[in-house]
């Protein structure tokens, strides 16, 4: 294929890419993104929200909106990326590749309910430790569900780490041997990470975020020695 074929083809899965992100931001703002923002809401208990500027609300449930819109497209969106690039591939670099997508996939649906369920809770309970006689939480609407989300989409984002480490020792750049001998390094990567997704930077906060993250970092190496990577 020439050049010009390929950017023709690269051009068809972006529009395609951008019409699924379209259809997936309208299914949210009109079903799903009050189902969310609802579900968002639960942490504070009975406390409401408030929102100053006159447009907040609807930007901030736009926002929402979008989000959960690109939640609903990856599939697709995966599926164009993994259509451009499957024909240049050998027959084991498409297997591992499609491996790898499921497994992104899992791994971070499963990393956002840990924010969600786990790491959201304390974090929340956290900083309303904080109020006293004359001193309660306003709730102000756009920093509340920005916190969420970064909360949410940052574990899922975190939990990327087992497919990080696999592709390294899949690539060659780095063996599991070389990676075992040097686990403090790692364990202090992934408290840094921590401190930088969780906003509390109390220790049991950071204890729960950074747990689960050296579990599957161990789990990894496991399945890494069986595989023989």
């Amino acid at each position: 294929m020439s050049i010009l074929v390929h950017l023709i083809e690269l051009r068809n899965r972006i529009i395609k890419s951008l019409i699924a992100l379209g259809i997936g931001m309208a299914i949210s703002f009109f079903w799903l993104e009050p189902i969310v923002f609802r579900a968002a809401l639960l942490p504070l208990g009975k406390r409401e929200l408030l929102y100053l500027g006159l447009g907040e609300a609807f930007s901030v449930h736009l926002t929402f909106a979008f989000y959960l819109g690109i939640v609903i497209a990856v599939p697709i969106i995966a599926y164009q990326v993994w259509a451009f690039v499957a024909p240049g591939l050998y027959p084991k670099e498409k297997s591992f590749a499609f491996k790898a997508s499921f497994l992104s996939v899992i791994l971070f649906a499963t990393g956002a309910a840990f924010g969600y369920f786990f790491l959201l809770p304390t974090v929340v309970k956290f900083f309303l430790s904080f109020e006293a006689d004359g001193l309660r939480y306003g709730g102000a609407l756009e920093p509340y569900l920005s916190l969420v989300s970064g909360i949410v989409l940052g574990a899922g984002i975190a939990f990327q780490l087992p497919l990080l480490l696999l592709g390294l020792m899949k690539a060659g750049i780095v063996s599991r041997e070389a990676i075992a001998s040097r686990r403090r390094y790692w364990m202090f990567v992934i408290i840094i990470a921590g401190a930088i997704l969780t906003p509390t930077g109390d220790a049991a906060t950071l204890a729960v975020f950074c747990l689960p993250l050296w579990l599957l970092f161990e789990i990894t190496l496991f399945i890494a020695k069986l595989g023989r990577y």
